[in-house]
C-alpha cells in the first residue's frame, strides 16, 4: 500500500494511530548469543518504519534483555547471574531509551523496563526522577526476560509507584509458567486502580481473554498480529491450544472479532522488531515487516472497519496511556485532523 493512498485513507476516517508495542533504542543482548534475529533496533529506524507505514504515534519499550545479567549464563546454565556492567537492571537500557526519544516526544512515549528481583530501590530512584520530569509515561515487564512472574512485584514499591503516578504497566505474556496471562490478570485484581496490559494478546488464552473482558483494569495488545495468528492458524507453539473460536488464518476478522468480544480493551501493536524472528538454527519463525502489520489497519478501514480501528489504534491506546485523563491530550494530538 503506498504512502499516498495510506493518507487518503487515513484522512477520509480521520485516524492518528498509535503503535502499542514497538521496541528500540538498544541491543538485545540475548539474541546474540543463540544466534538469532531480531539483534538491534535504533530509535531514528523505528521512526521511519511508522512514518512509512502512516503510524503516527507508539508506545516504546527498551530492548527485552538487560545488560545486567550474563546471557551466555542464561542460555548455557539457565542462571541470572550479574555481569557488573550495570549498577542496575536495565539501567543502559533504560538511559539509552530516554536519550534516543528526546527528539521524538511527540511521536514516541517511553516505558521504562524493570525488574522486581534486583535492586530494586536503585530502579525505583531513577524511575521516580525520570517521571517527575514528565519523560516516563508507563513500566514494562518482561517476565521471561528477568525470569520474574507477575506476582513477584507484590513486596516491591512498584504497585505503589504506579498507582501514585497513575501510569500503566505491560505485562509480556507466554505460554510458560513465569509468563502466563493468568499471573498478571492476577497482579491486576490485587491492583484494581493500576491500568494493566497483557501483551501478546494473551497467546489466545481463552481463559485469560474472558477474565481480561471482565476486569475494569486489564487491556489486551496484538502485538505481533501476523505471527500470532499464523501460529494459531498452523497449531504451532507460542500459543495457547484453547483459543476462541476465529478465522485466524485472517488477521482483520481476528481484529474485528476480538475488539467485539474484549469490549474497548484492545490495543494494535506491532512488536517491532520483533516482526521478523529466527530462531538458533537460522530457521525463519515469522517473516512479516512493519509495513505488512500497518496495512492490515488500513485495509480494514478501507473496507468499512474504520470504526474498529479508531478504537484499537486511537481512542483504547489513549486510554491506556492516560486513564480517564487522556482526552485532552488526545485531542491536542489529533487537532489538525
Amino acid at each position: 500500500m503506498e504512502k499516498k493512498q495510506i493518507e487518503l485513507i487515513k484522512k477520509k476516517n480521520k485516524l492518528f494511530l498509535m503503535d502499542s508495542h514497538v521496541h528500540t533504542a538498544g541491543v538485545e543482548f540475548f539474541n546474540l548469543f543463540v544466534p538469532c534475529a531480531p539483534l538491534a533496533q535504533g530509535t531514528r529506524d523505528i521512526v521511519e518504519k511508522m512514518d512509512k507505514s502512516g503510524i503516527d504515534s507508539a508506545i516504546a519499550f527498551p530492548m527485552s534483555f538487560p545488560l545486567y545479567y550474563d546471557p551466555r549464563e542464561v542460555r548455557l546454565s539457565g542462571e541470572w547471574i550479574p555481569t557488573g556492567l550495570e549498577e542496575f537492571p536495565y539501567q543502559t537500557l533504560n538511559s539509552a531509551l530516554l536519550f534516543e526519544t528526546r527528539d521524538y516526544a511527540d511521536k514516541l512515549f517511553p516505558f521504562f523496563a524493570i525488574d522486581p528481583r534486583e535492586k530494586v530501590m536503585d530502579q525505583v530512584s531513577f524511575l521516580e526522577r525520570n517521571i517527575s520530569l514528565g519523560r516516563v509515561f508507563g513500566l514494562k515487564l518482561h517476565t521471561r526476560s528477568v525470569n520474574s512472574p507477575a506476582q513477584s512485584l507484590e513486596n516491591t514499591p512498584f504497585p505503589r509507584l504506579l498507582e501514585k503516578r497513575d501510569i500503566p504497566i505491560v505485562f509480556h505474556t507466554g505460554c510458560d509458567g513465569v509468563s502466563s496471562p493468568l499471573n498478571a490478570l492476577d497482579f491486576a485484581r490485587r491492583h484494581p486502580n493500576i491500568r494493566v496490559c497483557l501483551a501478546h494478546f494473551a497467546r489466545f488464552s481463552r481463559v485469560a481473554l474472558q477474565k481480561a473482558q471482565e476486569a475494569d483494569n486489564v487491556f489486551v495488545d496484538t502485538a505481533p498480529l501476523l505471527m500470532l495468528c499464523e501460529r494459531a492458524r498452523n497449531n504451532q507453539k507460542g500459543v495457547f491450544q484453547d483459543r476462541l473460536g476465529m478465522n485466524y488464518a485472517n488477521p482483520a476478522e481476528v481484529l474485528v472479532g476480538m475488539a467485539e468480544y474484549l469490549g474497548r480493551k484492545l490495543m494494535w501493536g506491532s512488536d517491532e522488531p520483533w516482526t521478523y524472528i529466527t530462531d538458533g538454527e537460522g530457521n525463519v519463525l515469522s517473516h512479516s515487516s512493519y509495513s505488512d502489520e500497518s496495512r492490515v489497519l488500513f485495509e480494514l478501514a478501507d473496507n468499512g472497519g474504520a470504526d474498529t480501528v479508531r478504537d484499537i489504534a486511537m481512542s483504547t491506546p489513549f486510554h491506556f496511556l492516560f486513564g480517564d485523563q487522556g482526552n485532552g491530550r488526545f485531542l491536542r494530538f489529533t487537532k489538525n485532523l
